[in-house]
């Protein structure tokens, strides 16, 4: 059922803006891989190397200074 109106909404932008099906997924798929990128390039320990990442018509972002410092603080935090 998902992916039927996953697929059915890439033809329906596709075809709105005149591009490839293929090429909309796969903007779909990049502008998560920007926040993932930018949330793992930053530095555990260092609250203030973490970003806001602005994605248009989803919203920001916005790392938790408080929730960063309770994960940082766990008895059993993951080394990862």
């Amino acid at each position: 059922m998902q992916n039927e109106l996953f697929d059915r909404l890439l033809k329906e932008v596709a075809k709105e803006h005149g591009i490839a099906v293929p090429i909309v997924e796969r903007a779909w798929k990049n502008q998560f891989k920007v926040v993932k990128d930018t949330i793992s390039g930053s530095d555990r320990e260092d609250i203030e190397s973490f970003k806001t990442v602005y994605i248009r018509h989803l919203g920001k972002f916005v790392p938790r200074v408080a929730e960063m410092r309770y994960m940082n603080n766990r008895d059993d935090k993951r080394d990862s």
